[in-house]
């Protein structure tokens, strides 16, 4: 539901001689970031937060990106081609 959108948004707002070098910058940061996830959710773990907790927040922060991105206007513009 959100991947091919999002790809595509980016892709068709790229100039095409930068293509290659926007879709490699956004495949290294999201494969990039997993580990790095694992090592926050692990050290929280360990300090003894509960994994409920760790999720109930995460949850959080993802909503409040949503919703602050709702009122982007560009984004809401867009139009897929």
């Amino acid at each position: 539901i959100i991947n091919i959108p999002l790809i595509t948004m980016l892709q068709q707002s790229t100039d095409k001689k930068m293509l290659g070098r926007m879709m490699s910058m956004f495949m290294t940061v999201s494969t990039g970031l997993t580990p790095v996830s694992y090592i926050v959710t692990s050290s929280l773990i360990a300090v003894g937060v509960s994994i409920q907790w760790i999720i109930v927040v995460s949850g959080i922060i993802v909503t409040l990106i949503a919703v602050y991105n709702i009122r982007n206007k560009k984004l809401l513009e867009f139009q897929l081609v």
